[in-house]
């Protein structure tokens, strides 16, 4: 697993190129998130932003309502993450947290979004049990990732791990 330092130092060159590769499930979360809330009143939660494509696709589904807090344990992609929402003219709070442990209340946010971020992450549980807890009861943590065959049995526990905290 890379450290923050090592995902700082390559921030620049993940988000012109690898992010790419991600871009359309962001787009995919972003939008079918977006529609649990028509109102755009919800404050919204991204871990392991990298470069922020889910919050700030997010941020102009929702429209100026929504507080959405994009973060990353590498202050370089979070630098990036400002940036790429500064471009896009988005209002959107860019953090540095690890989000094993978050810097938030429980019960602060009424989604939660990882896109891809539990794929860099060793404890996955530990990912799904930090969202749940900032997560109000009852309401939507989407995650995606990608699964080889040696990642079914992470998937599995993951998917009853979350069954059996939802609020």
């Amino acid at each position: 697993m890379m450290t923050a330092e090592g995902w700082s130092e390559h921030a620049a060159l993940y988000v012109r190129h690898a992010a790419g590769m991600t871009r359309p499930y962001s787009h995919y979360l972003a939008v079918a998130l977006a529609s649990d809330f028509p109102a755009g009143d919800a404050r919204v939660l991204e871990t392991a932003a990298g470069g922020g494509d889910a919050s700030i696709m997010l941020a102009k589904l929702l429209g100026p309502r929504a507080k959405i807090t994009a973060t990353d344990y590498a202050p370089g992609m979070v630098a990036e993450c400002a940036q790429a929402a500064a471009a896009a003219a988005v209002d959107l709070q860019c953090l540095v947290a690890d989000v094993s442990e978050l810097p938030f209340e429980a019960g602060s946010f009424e989604a939660v979004v990882s896109n891809f971020g539990m794929l860099i992450l060793a404890d996955r549980p530990r990912l799904i049990a930090e969202a749940l807890r900032v997560l109000r009861p009852g309401l939507s943590l989407s995650l995606s990732l990608s699964l080889s065959r040696k990642h079914t049995d992470t998937h599995r526990h993951t998917q009853t791990h979350t069954d059996t905290h939802r609020h």
